[in-house]
């Protein structure tokens, strides 16, 4: 089963959490996405790369406000890995 297919079987999704309060961008792990109109962020948001988390799928919107640039996911990514102490690949 493609892990996809799997994850929307289960009841949780794995959320990074975001904030505009531009002061988290001291901590390492984080990253700085503009807003665009393809992401739909209406002001700077920061993504927190360290307290990725699991989160009922009830919680969460099911229609996304927006998609991040392929470079933007990239760069969430390598944070969320690098918190978790994998290499970002290259």
């Amino acid at each position: 089963m493609h892990s996809s297919e799997s994850l929307n079987r289960i009841p949780v999704v794995v959320v990074v959490p975001g904030t505009s309060k531009l002061a988290a961008l001291r901590f390492p792990h984080t990253v700085a996405i503009d807003p665009a109109p393809l992401n739909g962020l209406s002001q700077r948001t920061v993504f927190i790369g360290f307290q990725v988390q699991a989160a009922s799928a009830d919680w969460v919107d099911r229609v996304p406000a927006g998609t991040l640039t392929e470079d933007d996911l990239r760069s969430v990514e390598d944070a969320v890995l690098d918190a978790l102490g994998f290499e970002p690949p290259e």
